[in-house]
């Protein structure tokens, strides 16, 4: 079932559930596996998977490298999202990895400057650039026992709508301005909202289905 990251839907299965998979690929020692697991429920085929890499082209790297053990069939529903930051990282690292991303059919989920300003969207909206450290302290006025190592999702999850009109809201600024998934400049940013409303999407059919 989609519930164990542990055994993901292999490739030579003669059969499989028709349920979308969702793939997520984000880096294994931060706050975004652990996020992202609490959205599964019983029924979901989401499978959270752990990257060595750090940059966006060795995470982008990493995802092509493991997807070729796995199913992936877009004409069903399944889709591969790829986690990351832009924190130090250039626009041409940030366009490499976009455009690697993108002849897989791959979608970018990039946080600038990181993950962290998803969760301050959940408690007011930002509109000034920051960098990965000044959102690092901007979190802890809102959540003080914030740490990488700290499960906060339930105080995070009543307040998702609010971090998703906040994270269109930004996305909007930047239409007529840049592409916010491939330039640093773009900040502050983050379409995590994107992969969010998707999870809540799939939890609520599966619910349903009891």
């Amino acid at each position: 079932m989609g519930q164990k990251d542990t055994n993901p839907t292999p490739r030579h299965r003669p059969s499989r559930d028709k349920k979308p998979v969702i793939y997520i690929f984000c880096e294994g020692e931060k706050t975004e596996p652990t996020y992202f697991k609490r959205w599964r429920e019983r029924g979901m085929s989401v499978h959270v998977i752990p990257v060595s890499h750090t940059d966006p082209v060795g995470i982008v790297k990493d995802v092509k490298r493991k997807m070729q053990m796995l199913s992936f069939e877009p004409a069903q529903g399944d889709s591969v999202w790829c986690v990351y930051d832009v924190d130090d990282n250039s626009d041409l690292v940030l366009q490499k990895a976009g455009k690697q991303a993108k002849e897989k059919k791959y979608t970018v989920v990039v946080s600038n400057p990181c993950f962290e300003l998803w969760y301050i969207l959940h408690f007011e909206a930002i509109a000034s650039q920051l960098t990965s450290a000044e959102a690092q302290i901007r979190i802890l006025r809102h959540i003080s026992e914030y740490s990488k190592h700290v499960d906060i999702f339930d105080r995070l999850e009543p307040f998702v709508g609010t971090a998703i009109q906040n994270a269109t809201r930004l996305q909007a600024i930047y239409v007529e301005q840049g592409d916010p998934l491939i330039e640093r400049a773009c900040n502050p940013f983050s379409n995590a909202f994107a992969l969010v409303e998707k999870l809540m999407e799939l939890r609520q059919k599966a619910r349903r289905r009891g």
